[in-house]
């Protein structure tokens, strides 16, 4: 036998009477009629077709698989298929690919001289002012030709502690921390002073140089990881962005090592786009004590942090899923009506009596549950604009509304496109679909909250209305 609300349309209790349309039926009309209530009665639950359809400092890899690429944290770039930190990362400062020199850190997004212990800043480079023979005690001190620069004093003979050195252009061509007399800049042309256990150009010998980004420490090579790099292995890492070596190396201390789908932010491992902030993930959108960055606690003024920024009502943007009731209440929001799918008899303006607030939250879930399965919420001219009985909606917050209190209101993925008839049936993004039926002003039965559909005569599932000041 034919139902109505196999085909988006309603009954009114006990009185077979289609509350969205009456028919003057008669003859072959009739009996088209039948044929076409047949037809829909092959479905039970309002199913209508939808037709809308090398040993260098390193940044690390961030541990992911696939074709899909990393999965990087707030504020980090992809450069590579690694997640970078452009802040600090040294070969890929302020930008992919922007490499600091030997010498130099990335600093806030900038290469910037970092010049190892025992040695000084002159002009663009790091010098060793106890043995370089231009810059000799201090920048800019030149020793004669035949001298050579020892302890910081132009002399015949190196110190004991020294190494004498002899240089070249072919040698050893514009060595930056070598001293001597100089033959115009290509480097030490006679002999010259080093220091065989922090020159990085005679690091343990004459002529040894350290790889770039190496310092030269005891006379041998190592790696000096600057701006908030860690050493872990042969490499440097940025703790606070690497997936495999999350706030320490990950070899040492296997906790840190970001599990599958987890990416690290401020050097703790997070899911679902959240911040690490303080050793805890985050969600910077609506944490008020780190809103919109860490730390950032909202005042008694603005208590909620919505969308990354302190609000006196906290808003959400599109449509959400799984939301707790609680949270909803605790952001400024307010229930002001609730009834179940089946209920075919209440006004609709009592709903918009009671929720008489700026804004206006629909949402469904169900009956009785602690959790919203799903909600969207707009100023409440929005939400109440009336699109009357076809397929146009009105976006508004970042979702598409229809409300007419004649034949349907709820919400749809914004751009999606609707199929009401009354209700909405279209499938794509099912689950982000909310329709509640109406008819002559009151509220006709359900008919779907997201996937779960047919719900003309649930006493399940429940509508839910909240509003705010």
């Amino acid at each position: 036998m034919f139902s109505s609300a196999q085909c988006g349309l309603t009954t009114a209790p006990h009185t077979g009477r289609f509350m969205k349309h009456q028919f003057l039926l008669s003859g072959a009309a009739l009996a088209a009629s039948f044929a076409l209530f047949a037809a829909c009665s092959s479905d039970p639950t309002e199913t209508t077709p939808d037709t809308d359809a090398s040993v260098t400092p390193d940044a690390g890899k961030d541990g992911s698989t696939g074709d899909a690429g990393p999965t990087c944290g707030a504020g980090q770039l992809t450069c590579g298929g690694s997640c970078v930190n452009a802040q600090k990362d040294v070969n890929n400062c302020g930008a992919c690919g922007k490499a600091c020199g030997a010498d130099e850190a990335c600093e806030a997004g900038k290469c910037a001289l970092h010049c190892p212990a025992g040695t000084a800043v002159c002009g663009t480079r790091c010098v060793d002012t106890a043995t370089d023979g231009t810059n000799c005690g201090a920048c800019g001190k030149t020793c004669a030709a035949g001298s050579v620069c020892s302890a910081g004093k132009c002399a015949v003979t190196c110190a004991a502690d020294l190494t004498t050195c002899t240089g070249g252009a072919a040698a050893d061509a514009g060595a930056p921390t070598d001293g001597g007399a100089t033959d115009g800049g290509a480097g030490p042309t006679g002999p010259y002073c080093a220091n065989a256990k922090t020159d990085r150009n005679n690091c343990g010998g004459c002529g040894v140089k350290c790889g770039t980004g190496e310092i030269c420490e005891g006379g041998a090579c190592k790696l000096s990881c600057g701006g908030g790099t860690l050493q872990c292995g042969n490499r440097c890492v940025d703790p606070s962005i690497d997936a495999n070596n999350c706030g320490g190396c990950g070899d040492a201390d296997a906790t840190k090592k970001c599990g599958a789908g987890a990416y690290c932010s401020n050097a703790s491992c997070c899911t679902g786009g959240k911040t690490g902030c303080n050793g805890a993930c985050v969600d910077a959108n609506s944490d008020p004590n780190n809103c919109g960055g860490c730390g950032v606690v909202c005042g008694a003024a603005k208590p909620y942090c919505g969308n990354g920024a302190c609000v006196a009502l906290k808003t959400y943007v599109g449509i959400q899923t799984n939301v707790p009731v609680a949270e909803v209440t605790a952001s400024g929001w307010t229930q002001c009506f609730v009834n179940r799918m089946d209920d075919f008899a209440t006004p609709v303006a009592s709903m918009t009596a009671a929720c008489a607030g700026s804004r206006i939250m629909m949402a469904c879930r169900a009956t009785g549950a602690a959790t919203l399965q799903l909600m969207a919420e707009a100023p409440r001219a929005d939400v109440l604009f009336d699109t009357a009985t076809g397929n146009v909606v009105h976006n508004a917050n970042g979702t598409d509304w229809y409300y007419n209190t004649s034949w349907s209101m709820g919400f749809a993925p914004a751009g999606a496109g609707v199929s009401r008839s009354s209700c909405d049936v279209a499938s794509t993004q099912a689950d982000q679909r909310l329709c509640i039926h109406t008819g002559g002003g009151k509220f006709n039965g359900g008919y779907r909250c997201g996937a779960a559909t047919g719900l003309n005569n649930s006493a399940a599932y429940e509508r839910v209305f909240f509003t705010s000041p």
